[in-house]
This record gives C-alpha cells, structure tokens and sequence, in this order.
C-alpha cells in the first residue's frame, strides 16, 4: 500500500499486540528506565557528597537502592507472564 506517495508498507503486519505482549514490553521497559534513573540518582549522590551534602546523598542513595528493588518485582512479573 502506498501512502501520501512518500513510503510504501503493509498495513497487515501491523497485528495487536495481546494484553500479555504489551504487559512484558511495559515491564521490560520500567526496568529498563529504572536502571537509567539509577544511574543518575547516584551521580547526583555523588555530586552531593562532594558539596558537604552527605545527609543528602546518603538519602539519594536510598531511592537509588530502592530503584533497584522495584526491578525485581518486574522481573519476577515478567518471569510470570513468559
């Protein structure tokens, strides 16, 4: 099928994802965003540290901690649906 006369493409192979199908992608996807927010709540830990802000940082390096626990439960949930 062509559209607009720019691309050509099937509309058929776009077929629904089930509610299973797009519940493993969503899981994946939050762990996968988790581990990136991870990273930057222990940069900015870091960061803090540094400034005299230990108090703070050992309070971000919790939520970075607790980050991480999250994932397992997604990955437990994504085991499920597999």
């Amino acid at each position: 099928m062509t559209c607009n006369n720019r691309h050509t493409h099937s509309h058929q192979d776009n077929q629904e994802l089930s509610f299973e199908e797009k519940l493993a992608k969503l899981l994946k996807h939050w762990s996968v965003h988790n581990k990136e927010h991870n990273e930057n709540y222990k940069k900015w830990s870091a960061q803090a540290k540094e400034r005299g802000h230990a108090d703070i940082s050992a309070l971000i390096e919790k939520a970075a901690a607790m980050s991480l626990e999250i994932n397992k439960y997604f990955e437990e949930a994504e085991d499920l649906i597999k």
